[in-house]
């Protein structure tokens, strides 16, 4: 079976391919979710092999959902025989015939380096932010012929991995592919950022202040020693942001936002497992067709649920980090995030499950719960996606 591409590729990824294959077919593809990063992958994938057929190809991912994703989409988009691809965890072992193995990131911690000691590689690494701590680095070993990472936000908040770690394994960003692009070329719906400020009790609010005090004393301390973070603002960070998930008034919030859009598929995100129960309890209680999705329920409930939630038996899924990266679910209409970290890129993870295009969809709607401490963040976000998003703000 001869390797071809399932339909034309876009104009921003013929222009992305040039400028990997100019860099010695290595580099970063920054692109939004939903942008097409993983045909754009299939074509380095289909150029590298013109120039040498013999090449072997790894594919990184972080989870099995994606590793399944990947699975479907090189055998439907790249047109592979199921029998040339290996799939770590399915199949039992590498056999002569398979060309493309998929493997995610724990397991391909301890297999890169000895796979590439038999014949010649080629390494795509998706999500690669994810690449770059201590352990996941170890993925990246290996003697390879061509690289290549993909991802919304390959740049870490707080460290510089990304520029120490990823770029030398990788290759610098050869493509960027943002909001503003995706709109332009009708790859995301229109959509509109909603944003709820959640009102403190006295008590959040006396707490709240206190450690944003203690917040600014420990940046000042560590600026003066030329740092950016130590574990001790790390940890008032998470102090702060659990403080501000857990705010009283939230869920209640949540739930009204959810009546406004009765019916409308909806993605509903929260940090805690035990806050996702109660919310799917409270909106069952509703009369909503609701499931959840995490990691603290089985793998076979977590399949049905989101099997479910796709084919329109129910309307409602909730979930924590479990939905972040990699599963494709265009048919949301409305993302509720009802508390989040303060970091950036998982909030482009999950406002591209909702911006993707689905039939009969013409908008997506983001809503973010907040508190003052996150408004600065949400601001910035503000100012940068003005040009192509309505933004509306609630409790000012």
């Amino acid at each position: 079976m001869a390797w071809a591409l399932s339909y034309p590729p876009r104009d921003w990824q013929n222009k992305a391919i040039l400028n990997w294959s100019n860099n010695s077919n290595r580099g970063i593809a920054k692109v939004v979710t939903g942008g097409g990063k993983t045909y754009f992958a299939m074509m380095c994938i289909l150029n590298f092999r013109k120039i040498n057929e013999n090449v072997n190809y790894l594919i990184v991912v972080p989870t099995l959902a994606l590793r399944d994703q990947w699975l479907l989409d090189i055998i439907e988009g790249l047109n592979v025989s199921r029998e040339e691809i290996y799939c770590h965890g399915i199949d039992k072992k590498v056999l002569d015939r398979h060309r493309i193995i998929i493997m995610v990131i724990n397991s391909a911690r301890t297999h890169s380096q000895s796979l590439t000691s038999n014949g010649e590689w080629m390494l795509i690494v998706d999500e690669c932010h994810r690449a770059a701590s201590e352990e996941n680095r170890k993925s990246l070993e290996g003697d390879w012929l061509a690289t290549l990472g993909l991802s919304a936000t390959p740049e870490r908040q707080y460290d510089e991995w990304f520029s120490e770690h990823l770029i030398p394994k990788l290759g610098p960003i050869i493509s960027e592919y943002n909001y503003k692009d995706a709109k332009k070329d009708n790859v995301i719906v229109d959509f509109e950022l909603r944003n709820y400020k959640v009102p403190l009790t006295d008590e959040e609010k006396e707490k709240q202040e206190v450690l944003s005090k203690k917040i600014a004393i420990e940046k000042s301390i560590i600026a003066k020693e030329g740092r950016f973070e130590s574990p001790r603002l790390l940890n008032l960070y998470l102090q702060r942001s659990r403080l501000s998930q857990k705010a009283e008034f939230r869920i209640p919030l949540a739930l009204k936002i959810c009546q406004e859009h009765l019916g409308k598929r909806m993605l509903i995100f929260h940090e805690l497992t035990e806050s996702a129960d109660q919310i799917t309890r409270m909106l069952d209680e509703l009369g909503f067709r609701v499931a959840v999705y995490h990691s603290k329920i089985s793998p076979t409930q977590r399949l049905i649920n989101l099997r479910q939630y796709r084919e329109g038996i129910i309307d409602v899924l909730v979930t924590c980090k479990a939905l972040d990266e990699g599963l494709n679910v265009p048919n949301t209409e409305v993302g509720i995030i009802i508390a989040s970290t303060r970091s950036n890129r998982q909030r482009i993870q999950r406002m591209g499950r909702i911006l993707r295009t689905s039939k009969g969809k013409d908008i997506g709607i983001i809503a973010s719960l907040y508190t003052e401490s996150d408004e600065n963040s949400l601001k910035k976000e503000a100012s940068e996606l003005e040009e192509v998003s309505e933004i509306k703000w609630f409790g000012v």
